[in-house]
């Protein structure tokens, strides 16, 4: 296997790894709905059914072609090979609604007179470290495929 192959088997193992880590907690988020009844029973274990399907399609497409070139770099990439710009923004307008999204559900779960409310802000952080693991997923790429330029002073320094 080339170095090539490896770096391409390496994303596809770190970003799986990141999505069954969300897809566990999703497992457990799942089982705290089921177990406390509330109000929004019926929304919260239907929000973590989908979004567990949605997990596990993405591991399987992920892991789908092993040794094969990501569609992502049609994405992330221009064709003169520089990072497109529309994208990234994108991501990262993603990535702060998410990081907001994880402060707003780990707020309601620490103050205590929104007992009745945990299993929805357990839901709504499931997804929002979902949204955030893509994102993260998405910058990985962008790093580990970035073209850089061989710098002769740089390597005799």
């Amino acid at each position: 296997m080339n170095a090539s192959e490896r770096k391409i088997v390496a994303f596809r193992l770190i970003s799986s790894f990141m999505i069954l880590l969300n897809l566990g907690f999703n497992i457990f988020v799942m089982y705290y709905s089921i177990t406390n009844i509330s109000q929004n029973q019926t929304v919260n274990i239907v929000s973590c059914v989908f979004s567990s399907l949605l997990m596990i399609f993405e591991i399987i497409f992920i892991l789908r072609g092993w040794k094969k070139e990501s569609q992502i770099y049609k994405i992330a990439f221009n064709t003169n090979e520089r990072i497109n710009n529309v994208p990234l923004i994108a991501i990262s307008v993603f990535f702060v609604f998410g990081l907001g999204l994880i402060i707003l559900s780990t707020l309601l779960n620490v103050y205590k007179h929104f007992e009745p409310n945990i299993s929805t802000s357990f839901s709504i952080l499931n997804i929002a470290i979902y949204l955030v693991i893509n994102c993260l997923i998405y910058y990985l790429y962008c790093f580990m495929y970035k073209k850089r330029e061989v710098n002769l002073r740089s390597l005799i320094k």
